[in-house]
């Protein structure tokens, strides 16, 4: 089996796609931040999560993601298998007791 890449630090969540590029991700940020209001109620319903720290970083999180999803992305994009419920959940950060995306 190849090398796969490895995470030796860095920081906050990471890419969170189709927010508007960086003012929308600070936006978010500063709803999720405040805890509270329309924009924060909006927020957690897109992301489908109340759980989501945009600061949080976790070095061995990462690298499990790293190793699990491109297993995922391949069974999907170039087996064309369905993704199950297992599947899903680690594309949506729901394993080890972490809650959606959380």
């Amino acid at each position: 089996m190849p090398d796969l890449p490895c995470v030796y630090e860095g920081e906050g969540f990471g890419i969170v796609e189709d927010v508007g590029g960086i003012p929308g991700l600070e936006e978010i940020a500063r709803a999720l931040k405040k805890g509270s209001g329309k924009k924060y109620d909006d927020f957690c319903a897109w992301f489908g999560s109340i759980t989501l720290n945009l600061e949080a970083f976790d070095k061995d999180d990462m690298n499990f993601r790293l190793k699990k999803l491109i297993r995922v992305y391949k069974e999907i994009y170039e087996y064309h298998y369905t993704p199950t419920d297992r599947m899903v959940k680690v594309l949506n950060r729901e394993y080890l007791g972490k809650g959606s995306r959380g």
